[in-house]
Parts: structure tokens; C-alpha cells; sequence
């Protein structure tokens, strides 16, 4: 299980942007919603067979993860499944988190997002 996103201007992702929990909400919606059209890749270089989205989901509360990662209710989650040789890399910390690969509205001066999409139109 993975952290796809956290919702709130305190929790930035690696671009210092951030989505409101009715975004990421929405954004989630639509992932699940589209899925069938969705490639797993690795490092936005290439597709992958590699591993596989089984589940995509909002976490309801605030909870601590068995690895002791904190999960603020609203959090995206995806459950992934890896091949053996992609789970070794893993488990070795070579491969770490995930990223939505989607389009969407970005806010030049909160550096909000909004209006998330992957429709493939």
C-alpha cells in the first residue's frame, strides 16, 4: 500500500504544490474511474508489467501504517502489486512512492491544484 497523495497546503508534494482533501477526492474518483485506461510506468520513462494497481481508495481515519507511517484521514492510498524482482528493488528502497502522472490546474501563486484528470481525452 502505497501513498498516492495527501490533501492540505501543509503536506506539499515534490513540486511544492498541493490539492485540497475535495480535490484529491475527485482526483481519486477519477483515477478509479479511468483505470482501465491507466499504464503502469516506471520512472515516467517507460510502461510497465511490472506491477499492477489492484486498489485505489481515500483512507476514512487517522491511522498509523504497520511500517509506523503516520496516514492523515482524506490520504489517497493505491494497493500495488510487484513482480518478484520489482519487490526486491523495493524492499531495498530503490523504488519510493508513486506519482499520479495526471493533468490538472496548477495555481501560479498558491500552487494549488485543481480541476484533476486521466481521461485520456
Amino acid at each position: 500500500v502505497e501513498v498516492v497523495y495527501v490533501p492540505g497546503d501543509q503536506e506539499r508534494d515534490a513540486h511544492g504544490q498541493w490539492m485540497s482533501a475535495q480535490t484529491v477526492q475527485a482526483a481519486c474518483e477519477d483515477f478509479n474511474n479511468n483505470l482501465s485506461n491507466i499504464s503502469p510506468n516506471l520512472y515516467h520513462l517507460s510502461n510497465t508489467n511490472k506491477f499492477e494497481i489492484l486498489k485505489s481508495w481515500i483512507n476514512e481515519i487517522d491511522m498509523v501504517s504497520p511500517t509506523g507511517q503516520e496516514v492523515k484521514e482524506g490520504t489517497w492510498l493505491v494497493k500495488l502489486r510487484y513482480s518478484p524482482e520489482l519487490w526486491i528493488e523495493k524492499k531495498a528502497g530503490k523504488l519510493q512512492g508513486v506519482s499520479i502522472g495526471c493533468r490538472g490546474v496548477v495555481n501560479p501563486e498558491t500552487q494549488e491544484i485543481t480541476q484533476v484528470s486521466f481521461s485520456p481525452d
